[in-house]
């Protein structure tokens, strides 16, 4: 199920980067969206092998894991 969200965040990313490559001026902050998905996605990803230790769980908690171990993209 987690492995399934994650794809799902990764696939919002690349349409939003894809939209904005196709189009540059649609959205100037297209990229940091795109930056912001990812991200969210990699510590989604690390919350659940290094805190969770592969047991199954809500997506909120993960992402309230991920958010006391990770800092965000600079």
């Amino acid at each position: 199920m987690l492995r399934n969200q994650l794809i799902t965040f990764a696939g919002l990313g690349w349409s939003i980067l894809k939209d904005s490559t196709d189009n540059p001026k649609k959205d100037k902050y297209s990229n940091i969206n795109f930056r912001f998905t990812l991200d969210l996605a990699v510590n989604i990803l690390i919350a659940e092998d290094f805190t969770l230790n592969g047991k199954s769980t809500n997506l909120v908690s993960i992402v309230k894991s991920s958010k006391m171990i990770h800092s965000p993209l600079s």
